[in-house]
Parts: structure tokens; sequence; C-alpha cells
């Protein structure tokens, strides 16, 4: 099924159905151009990097000290 162009009774073009798996690969592409777009602008900072592993015990950490105040 192509993508139909939907216009209001003046004939102006409004909006575009899609297929449900079309708007869904549309979705994912958008998710992964972001996602490597904040990878990219990461990659160029000249910072310290750490392994996830070590993020996710320092969050646990700070996560304990909290609770315990």
């Amino acid at each position: 099924m192509a993508p139909m162009v939907v216009t209001n009774e003046k004939g102006k073009q409004v909006g575009v159905l899609v297929p449900l798996k079309d708007y869904q690969k549309m979705v994912k592409a958008l998710e992964d151009a972001a996602d490597e777009r904040v990878y990219n602008k990461a990659m160029r900072r000249k910072e310290e990097t750490i392994s996830a592993r070590e993020a996710f015990k320092q969050i646990e950490e700070r996560r304990k000290r909290a609770k315990s105040k």
C-alpha cells in the first residue's frame, strides 16, 4: 500500500497516511539517528569515560547513600 495524501475541503495537502509497518520503520530510523548524534557528540568530548558496569555501580552507591540519609 502506498502512502496516501490527506487533503482538506479546499484541496490543501494536510497530512499523509502510511502503512503502520512503514511508520514503525521511520520511527526506528529517527531513533537510531538521534542515538547516533548523541553518541557522536559524546565521543567529541575530551573527557574520561567509564564502562556501563562502573556507571551502574556508581549510581547504585549514590542511591544507597541517599536512602540512608
